[in-house]
């Protein structure tokens, strides 16, 4: 069974001597996700943890690497997106970064949108899958500090900070792409993962399993 963790997500394959180490992917690019002023769900949830990250990176204890943002990899995560959401919503976020709105809906106003969000949805869900790809191939560990988050995202609608889920998108591909027919969602958060858990319900292959305080 390969197990995924709804904070911890995936990256490009490092050079074979640093291939023993975790996988830490992450880039400035998501910070550019952002409200413009007082939220949660900020910029700084990566600027802390990226200099802890080098630290570590510094004493060989991890390897860092940007994600893969090439059109082609683009290309597959709007896919992956689009298999696991209405893709009319897909299209409705696009189209709203794409003007520059700053919400989805009046209903939820607590999940943020800018001109950049879009293209970081992809990015995020790019680390995922390249992650998934590392794992299988190379048996190694990856992490993924990156943003928006994605486990309240459900099928047709954002919720709590959440766009798009990336964990169930990656569970997909693990499925379709290699062949995987036993897959364990591990969520560990405040909240429960709501989005996850309606999204799986159905599949006989996936299993969500939350390690939540409340809510």
């Amino acid at each position: 069974m390969m197990f995924f963790y709804t904070l911890l997500a995936v990256s490009k394959i490092c050079s074979s001597k640093e291939s023993g180490r975790p996988l830490v992917i992450t880039s400035k690019k998501f910070l550019n996700h952002k409200f413009g002023g007082y939220h949660p769900e900020c910029p700084e949830r990566i600027s802390v943890c990226s200099k802890i990250l080098q630290e570590m990176k510094e004493a060989n204890h991890i390897c860092i690497q940007e994600p893969d943002d090439s059109y082609r990899m683009q290309d597959i995560s709007l896919s992956v997106i689009k298999n696991v959401h209405e893709p009319s919503y897909v299209e409705k976020v696009s189209t709203l970064c794409s003007r520059g709105a700053r919400h989805l809906s009046a209903w939820d106003e607590d999940t943020y949108i800018n001109k950049y969000s879009f293209n970081q949805t992809l990015l995020t869900q790019a680390a995922w899958l390249t992650g998934v790809d590392h794992v299988i191939k190379n048996r190694g560990m990856a992490f993924s500090l990156s943003r928006p988050p994605g486990h309240h995202a459900s099928y047709r609608d954002s919720m709590g900070f959440c766009l798009f889920n990336f964990a169930v998108g990656a569970a997909h591909y693990a499925i379709n792409h290699h062949g995987l027919d036993r897959i364990g969602i591990i969520d560990f958060d405040v909240h429960y993962g709501n989005g996850i858990a309606d999204l799986v319900k159905s599949n006989p292959k996936i299993r969500y399993t939350s390690i939540h305080e409340t809510g």
